[in-house]
């Protein structure tokens, strides 16, 4: 969900913490460690990361 109002955006799913990430940057633990991952193999695995995570969102937006 995201509160255009108060600039945030909550991501929730079944059986895992919500990530929550505000106007400012800010992020609760939870996100703070997704985002962390993510730079982590986006720095070791380069550009390739990135593509091969677009083809994933597309499989599973057309799913």
């Amino acid at each position: 969900m995201i509160n255009k109002i108060i600039g945030e955006a909550v991501f929730t799913k079944a059986n895992k913490p919500g990530l929550k990430i505000d106007n400012l940057g800010s992020m609760n633990e939870a996100a703070q460690k997704r985002y962390e991952l993510f730079l982590k193999l986006w720095l070791k695995n380069g550009k390739e990361f990135v593509l091969r995570l677009q083809a994933q969102a597309i499989m599973l937006k057309v799913a």
